[in-house]
């Protein structure tokens, strides 16, 4: 119920259905009619993450919220007053999206983020990772045959072993350039544990991923950050702008999407992998 009074609320702002569910399905996890030609050019760039709500969407949703209530200067008795509130939305949000196993993931991690910075600890991102996966299966042991479960899992441990090399390789520091790097080394880290997996249940890999990545990354973060804004803001004058700025950014996505995705060999199909040469590529 939730749920459906945050996307109606998001749907009297735009014109187009289609793009409205691709809006719906990027910021809740509303699984609607998105249409099998846009559903594609998400596929065939291997962009069909930034459809499901994942850990991309709760770390925005954390940098959101805890620049909201950085700006507060915070009396030291109610310094844990930030923590609670942030906390508490991301556990609500977790619940709203659905509670699929990668948000979850990332909920248990940023909640640990949150408790080391509250508390002022140090802590290892490969173990919190390992008390997610703990977390997830002891509460439903099923969830380990869940493909969604196993490539959110297979990303971040591909972007917390691999990332830090790239940024030794590339030790840029200007802000562009070092955005630059991150998205890159984001997209490549996470790729090299999932291809196998994803040859294996899907037989296709997008040959451009890397620019497809790039141009989706800092729109569809900036979507998120306005779909957020349409939801707590009261003032129906400033959603109609809102609403205006988000359709066109879903629009310029899309379209960039399809025109790589239409682009020659951008995927490469091949007859799906065994479970002997999936476990070989990962050996």
């Amino acid at each position: 119920r939730t749920r459906r009074y945050f996307l109606t609320k998001l749907r009297i702002h735009f014109k187009d259905e289609k793009y409205f569910m691709i809006a719906a399905a990027l910021l809740y996890g509303f699984r609607g009619d998105i249409g099998t030609e846009n559903l594609e050019a998400f596929t065939n760039t291997g962009t069909i993450h930034v459809l499901s709500v994942s850990g991309m969407h709760v770390a925005v949703l954390f940098g959101f919220l805890s620049l909201l209530f950085k700006r507060i200067p915070w009396p030291l008795k109610l310094v844990w007053v930030p923590f609670v509130i942030i906390a508490s939305i991301i556990w609500i949000y977790t619940f709203v999206a659905g509670l699929d196993p990668p948000i979850v993931r990332a909920a248990i991690m940023i909640s640990f983020v949150l408790c080391g910075q509250h508390f002022k600890r140090n802590m290892s991102t490969l173990n919190v990772l390992l008390v997610a996966a703990v977390v997830i299966l002891l509460i439903d042991p099923r969830t380990i045959l869940d493909i969604g479960f196993q490539l959110s899992f297979l990303a971040v441990l591909g972007i917390l072993l691999f990332l830090p090399i790239f940024e030794k390789l590339i030790p840029w520091k200007k802000p562009i350039y070092k955005f630059l790097r991150d998205t890159l080394g984001v997209s490549i880290a996470a790729q090299i544990l999932t291809t196998p997996l994803a040859l294996y249940y899907f037989g296709q890999f997008p040959t451009y991923f890397l620019i497809a990545n790039l141009l989706v990354d800092l729109p569809s973060t900036l979507a998120m950050y306005i779909g957020f804004a349409m939801t707590i803001n009261p003032f129906a004058w400033l959603n109609e702008i809102f609403g205006y700025l988000l359709e066109h950014i879903i629009i310029f996505m899309l379209s960039c999407l399809k025109f790589i995705a239409h682009l020659s060999f951008s995927t490469i199909k091949v007859n799906s992998l065994g479970l002997g040469l999936l476990f070989l590529s990962y050996f």
